[in-house]
């Protein structure tokens, strides 16, 4: 009997990240009961100066509907780009969508991942 051996790789499979956003609700909840709101803003400040602020508006603008497409929810989002401003707007967060139906309910602090982050 001959033997068959598949070889896999990370990157056959379809991206999906989904269950991240319910750990990073779970530690910005932590932040904000222990630290207060005015510590998530500055955490989550402090990380789009550190990841975003690098880019171009148009890599931005790239890097947010790769970021939709992922989550499967791309018709939520809608971006103008022009060389000095880049416009976002999201309809409904695909995060919190998806939370909510896995059943687990967003803390208080979580639409600053969105707000403060993307501001």
């Amino acid at each position: 009997m001959a033997k068959e051996v598949m070889e896999r790789k990370a990157s056959d499979n379809k991206y999906l990240h989904k269950d991240f956003h319910v750990s990073l609700d779970i530690g910005i909840d932590y932040i904000g009961k222990q630290f207060g709101p005015e510590a998530i803003d500055a955490y989550l400040t402090q990380y789009a100066k550190a990841f975003y602020q690098p880019m171009t508006l148009k890599e931005l603008q790239r890097y947010f509907e790769r970021i939709y497409q992922a989550e499967e929810a791309q018709d939520v989002l809608k971006t103008v780009c022009t060389d000095t401003f880049l416009t976002v707007e999201i309809r409904e967060c695909p995060a919190i969508h998806f939370m909510k139906q896995s059943g687990h309910e967003p803390s208080e602090w979580y639409e600053k991942t969105t707000s403060v982050l993307y501001r």
